[in-house]
C-alpha cells in the first residue's frame, strides 16, 4: 500500500532589505566629492513632496557634480569606508547639462551671475566663462547653456547665441 502523500512545502526566498534608491531634494549645490543638507521625499498623491521635518546630510562618493539647489537625487544608505557612520551616499540625479540665461554681463574668461529654473523656482548660480574671445561679451539676458567642469570645480558657459 502507498504512504499517503506528504504536502509539498514552497520555498519561499528570503526578504532582502529594501536597498532601492532614496530620493532627496537639494538646499544647496552639491559639488564634487562634497556634501550637502537635503530634504527626503515621499510620493504622495500623485507627486514627490519634500518631508521639511527633518534634514539629511547627503554625501558624493563617487567625486561628481550631482546639482544645484532645488535638484532631485537618488541616494543609497551606506557607511563612510573609515568609519561606522551611516551616510546617504548620491548614486545619481542632477542634470548633465542647464539652460539658463545671464543675469549680468559676462566678459572674457570672467565670471557672472545666471538663472536656471529648477521644478519652476529660479535658482541663481555663477557660470565662467570659457566660450568667448578676448574682447567679447554676453549681455545679461543672454540664452545660455553651461555645464559643471568637474577639474574646474565650476559651471561653465558652452552655448550661446551667435552674435
Amino acid at each position: 500500500m502507498n504512504a499517503p502523500a506528504q504536502p509539498v512545502q514552497l520555498a519561499r526566498p528570503a526578504k532582502l532589505p529594501d536597498d532601492r534608491p532614496v530620493l532627496f531634494e537639494l538646499h544647496e549645490r552639491l559639488d564634487a566629492g562634497g556634501t550637502a543638507e537635503a530634504w527626503r521625499m515621499f510620493w504622495d498623491a500623485g507627486d514627490y513632496v519634500a518631508d521639511e521635518s527633518v534634514e539629511y546630510e547627503v554625501r558624493d562618493m563617487q567625486r561628481r557634480h550631482w546639482g544645484v539647489e532645488g535638484e532631485r537625487v537618488s541616494c543609497r544608505s551606506g557607511r563612510m569606508p573609515d568609519d561606522a557612520a551611516h551616510v546617504w551616499e548620491v548614486v545619481s540625479g542632477g542634470a548633465p547639462w542647464y539652460g539658463g540665461a545671464l543675469t549680468e554681463d559676462l566678459t572674457f574668461e570672467a565670471d557672472a551671475e545666471a538663472t536656471v529654473t529648477i521644478y519652476g523656482v529660479a535658482r541663481t548660480v555663477t557660470v565662467s566663462d570659457r566660450f568667448l574671445s578676448f574682447g567679447d561679451q554676453l549681455d545679461s539676458g543672454t540664452s545660455i547653456g553651461f555645464v559643471y567642469d568637474l577639474q574646474a570645480g565650476a559651471f561653465v558657459v558652452t552655448e550661446a547665441p551667435c552674435g
